[in-house]
């Protein structure tokens, strides 16, 4: 049995965004340099998406991983249907909505994300037929958006545990943005509800 996908409906929210402001001088790798790493897939509650639910943002600069991260780029398919979002797609949102310049971004990761749609509990919901590109078995989840982790911190001999915020959804092995009393960090998910990251 084959199952068709519908594109995801980019939903555009008219709203007054501030560009990225950050400039670095020519062939010096600086702060407004982004990599943005799409995942191949998503599970997603309903509502709205983020930048953040859908890709690995990674930066030196502090405000530009927030406004990436939290930057809205349409609504999760209702439970136990899948939308299909094409990098190039969100690229050009991203350049629409925020001024950041191709030249500046460095894409990572799947051509395209598949998003499912799952109920709070996370179960699809009964009488709908799964998707043939639901998450890999193998996939063991670590965190989600929004959950408070165990952060480590090593540098060098000195190790450090504190409590932080995740702000992507990751399994075990991705690197995610977790917010720190110090701002964000981009950490490894070890295990469930636990990430690590070096200084």
């Amino acid at each position: 049995m084959m199952v068709t996908m519908k594109p995801l409906t980019l939903s555009l929210l008219i709203a007054a965004m501030a560009p990225l402001g950050v400039h670095a001088q020519p062939g010096e790798p600086g702060p407004a340099e982004v990599q943005i790493e799409l995942r191949p897939q998503v599970s997603a509650l309903p509502g709205p998406l983020r930048l953040g639910d859908l890709a690995i943002v990674r930066t030196r600069d502090l405000a530009a991983i927030q406004q990436l991260v939290a930057l809205p780029v349409g609504h999760a398919p209702r439970p136990g249907a899948t939308a299909v979002v094409r990098r190039d797609v969100v690229a050009r949102w991203i350049r629409m909505q925020l001024g950041l310049a191709h030249s500046r971004t460095l894409w990572t990761g799947a051509d395209e994300s598949v998003i499912r749609g799952i109920s709070p509990s996370g179960a699809v919901l009964a009488g709908t037929k799964p998707s043939i590109a639901a998450a890999p078995e193998a996939a063991v989840p670590g965190v989600a958006r929004g959950q408070w982790v165990l952060l480590q911190l090593k540098s060098g001999p000195v190790e450090l545990e504190r409590r932080a915020q995740a702000m992507q959804d990751g399994n075990v092995g991705e690197t995610v943005n977790v917010r720190a009393e110090n701002g964000l960090v981009a950490a490894r998910v070890t295990a469930p509800g636990r990430v690590e990251a070096t200084l």
